[in-house]
């Protein structure tokens, strides 16, 4: 009985504190809630438009309002790991997972209590030609967020034993990657159409060899070149634009012309050569089998900065592809091309899918496959043949509005993630100076015709192959064979 009556006291004592907290709390539901704006209807509201600013020293801030109590804002540069220097391969890698372990005004100590008290996420990416940081915040915590990513890569500690974990986690990372048959054969892939040890050819992914000789001297060397107003894009989605500007001049106005001896490092060889490249990756000590042949055959593409670009995304599109088990049961793209025509028919198929890798002025366009090594021949040929069937057969009208209307949707859908709409505005103004309306994109992929399709697949299959192959045969006479059945298909380069 007493311990009943111990804890009833404890209880009501408990009650007594949440409700007088509660009544010290309370706002009248007549007055508004401190630091929320003011709700208005939706047609009060100005329709969101991607507005852009340059600073006098030349980096520019692009936003879009959303509305929300969430923002996100990003730094993009052109400073990706293309640039690096022949003998500091994988600096951009070891900077991703340096980028936010501290830096003067943000000790390595005060990140995660700084993260989780402004309810920020914060990623960095490198990729071949862009170096993306990005942090996710409630929209009070905006100037944070900025005040972070600019201080993180312009002031970071880079302290000694934040160099011997990066160094570590490249190394898990890359034990990861070569698990990975279809990351591998992406990086197998560019080294067949640039050239091994070219800047587009050489692995995006560091190995934990490269980084041993990279010191913090090279790091900071590289920041300093690199992150230079007028190489730089701040975007932001869910924010005000003119406090944006305003943050951005606080925290980025400062920085000027580079210093002698520290320009930017040049734009570097971009030339496309084609040829092939056989690996023989192995499964992992507890991978489940069974062994795999991959196969990519690809061609040379446009860039961002041609308008064909476009037809090029809905022809992607229209292939489609992906593996023989769908997660998601019917209607995950098994209408596409090359469903019904490959996976649905050829049951030896375990994965064939249609890509396009896209830069400011080149790309790749190809098609990947997968089967056991006892089909790898005939993986080949279905992959020679839907890519020669591209010339030879004019998609028809359900199948045109089909691809067009799945990626009209997919474009829609994507953008209605903060995340994803600020790497899209920070990505085309840093390529294109400007970012093109949704309803104009919209109405240019409604604009692609059939010989559309055709004309991008003849201008793109006329030039020499790229083909990376994985636990396949490459004989001495493939390249060459499948180079001059396209060059006699097309009218195009043979070897």
């Amino acid at each position: 009985m007493a311990m009943q009556m111990r804890a009833v006291a404890r209880s009501a004592q408990g009650v007594r504190s949440i409700s007088s907290s509660a009544s010290r709390a309370a706002t009248p539901i007549t007055e508004p809630w401190p630091g929320i704006p003011e709700l208005k209807p939706f047609d009060m509201l100005e329709p969101p438009t991607t507005r852009i600013t340059t600073l006098p020293n030349g980096l520019r801030v692009a936003s879009e309002e959303k509305y929300g109590q969430a923002g996100c804002v990003a730094l993009m540069l052109d400073a990706g790991c293309m640039y690096e220097p022949a003998d500091k391969r994988g600096i951009g890698h070891m900077l991703d997972t340096l980028v936010f372990s501290g830096s003067e005004r943000f000790p390595a100590d005060q990140i995660v209590p700084l993260i989780q008290k402004h309810g920020l996420s914060a990623l960095s990416l490198t990729s071949r030609d862009v170096m993306m940081s990005r942090v996710d915040a409630f929209r009070g915590s905006i100037p944070t967020a900025v005040a972070m990513l600019a201080d993180n890569l312009l002031q970071p500690t880079l302290a000694a034993e934040d160099l011997a974990r990066a160094r570590a986690t490249i190394g898990f990372q890359d034990e990861d990657f070569r698990a990975d048959p279809s990351q591998v054969i992406s990086e197998v892939l560019h080294e067949a159409a640039y050239g091994a040890h070219t800047p587009l050819g050489t692995s995006q992914f560091a190995t934990l060899e490269n980084v041993q000789g990279i010191t913090e001297d090279d790091l900071r060397d590289y920041l300093r070149r690199m992150v230079r107003p007028e190489r730089a894009v701040l975007a932001g989605a869910g924010v005000d634009h003119d406090e944006l500007v305003a943050i951005a001049e606080a925290e980025f106005g400062h920085l000027g012309p580079a210093a002698p001896g520290e320009e930017p490092y040049p734009a570097p060889d971009q030339t496309y050569k084609g040829g092939i490249v056989s690996r023989s990756v192995p499964l992992a000590e507890g991978q489940p089998g069974p062994l795999m042949s991959h196969m990519s055959v690809a061609f040379p593409t446009i860039g961002w900065k041609d308008k064909r670009v476009i037809a090029m995304c809905v022809m992607d599109t229209l292939l489609g592809g992906g593996s023989s088990f769908s997660a998601g049961g019917p209607g995950k793209g098994m209408y596409t091309r090359l469903y019904r025509e490959v996976l649905n028919r050829h049951g030896w198929v375990d994965q064939m899918n249609a890509f396009s890798i896209t830069g400011d002025n080149q790309g790749l366009f190809g098609l990947y496959g997968a089967t056991t090594p006892d089909y790898a021949g005939s993986l080949c040929h279905l992959i020679l043949e839907q890519q020669m069937m591209l010339l030879d057969r004019k998609a028809d009208a359900t199948e045109l509005d089909r691809a067009r209307n799945q990626l009209r949707s997919t474009v829609l859908m994507n953008l209605e993630s903060r995340a994803i709409l600020c790497e899209d505005i920070g990505r085309q103004v840093l390529t294109l100076g400007e970012r093109m309306d949704v309803d104009e994109l919209c109405d240019r992929i409604s604009a692609v015709s059939s010989q559309d399709l055709q004309d991008v697949a003849q201008s793109i299959l006329s030039q020499k192959p790229s083909i990376a192959l994985l636990n396949g045969v490459a004989d001495d006479r493939l390249y060459d064979d499948i180079a001059d059945a396209f060059a006699r298909k097309t009218g195009g380069m043979s070897t």
